[in-house]
């Protein structure tokens, strides 16, 4: 699954959704940051976690820079080519934007992380 393989590589990985998991009473150590996004703990149920994102209409990335509200309405966008483009200016490993009722999903990655296997 490819939300578990990223959140598995990079801690600190940040969420932006209209729920709350500190109010839902998700487990683990959940914290936020300046701009309100969350920063998804190591230690969260990844099951519960997954249930508990099936509304849909989230964003979850991970980068060096820190992006704003602003950049991440462009992540947003229905437009996968434009997530892309924000996703290598920002210097994103990964961007996975979810929309209503969580269908579909838009995954960048940063092209260094894609390997081939011959």
């Amino acid at each position: 699954m490819v939300l578990r393989a990223v959140l598995s590589q990079f801690s600190k990985s940040l969420l932006a959704y209209s729920e709350n998991p500190l109010e839902e009473g998700l487990r683990g150590n959940w914290q936020t940051t300046k701009d309100g996004f969350f920063v998804i703990p190591a230690d969260i149920n990844f099951d519960q976690f997954y249930s508990w994102l099936y509304l849909g209409n989230w964003i979850i990335w991970h980068s060096v820079e820190t992006l704003g509200r602003e950049t991440v309405k462009g992540l947003a966008s229905f437009n996968p080519e434009m997530m892309a483009n924000i996703g290598q200016e920002v210097g994103a490993d990964y961007v996975i934007c979810s929309f209503h009722d969580n269908d579909p999903w838009f995954v960048y990655l940063r092209p260094s992380l894609i390997t081939s296997e011959s």
